[in-house]
């Protein structure tokens, strides 16, 4: 039992204890870390149960090697972690309108080929989002992103395009490899 008041689950904090499977989360929990969970025998039963593993609104893993042509998330989520589409082969990944706030390394090594974040107002992202997505092919933006900061993307040879929405997002110069097209709708 994690008691309450904690705020924090910091990076690896319980990677690798397969032994662990039962946890009990304190309501005042607003950040997962990098891989905190991942190899304990609780992520690995809630896996197996769910397509996605919510945890006070946090996504920690949605669709983990499960193949889907178009994920889409409860409302009730309104973070998204790192890692949490980590080996996803989700293709079409639609955020819902109650994401405020996606972590770094949300989508490492997974199939998705486009994200699109045209149900959201704003939203506070955090780079490198996508981290060795080799089929990630489109970004679309339809909300206020201020900036796209360097190595938005990193290791995803496919991206070709990104729209936004709204022309006073500062691009980065080092955002995206030189032959991404940035379309401004």
């Amino acid at each position: 039992k994690i008691p309450e008041g904690v705020t924090v689950l910091a990076d690896r904090l319980l990677y690798g204890k397969e032994e662990l499977e039962e946890i009990i989360f304190p309501s005042t929990l607003t950040y997962i870390g990098v891989q905190a969970l991942e190899g304990t025998g609780w992520l690995a039963k809630e896996r197996e149960k769910n397509s996605y593993v919510i945890i006070n609104g946090i996504l920690v893993s949605a669709f983990y090697n499960s193949i889907v042509m178009e994920a889409k998330l409860p409302d009730t989520v309104y973070r998204i972690a790192p890692y949490a589409f980590y080996r996803s082969e989700a293709q079409l990944i639609v955020l819902p309108e109650s994401v405020r706030e996606i972590d770094a390394r949300a989508f490492v090594d997974c199939e998705v080929t486009e994200i699109d974040f045209s149900t959201r107002a704003d939203v506070i992202l955090h780079a490198p989002l996508a981290v060795r997505c080799s089929k990630l092919k489109e970004l679309y933006f339809q909300g206020q992103v201020e900036r796209l900061e360097d190595n938005f993307v990193e290791d995803c040879p496919a991206l070709k395009r990104v729209c936004l929405k709204w022309a006073q997002t500062v691009v980065n110069k080092n955002a995206f490899r030189e032959n991404v097209k940035i379309w401004v709708l």
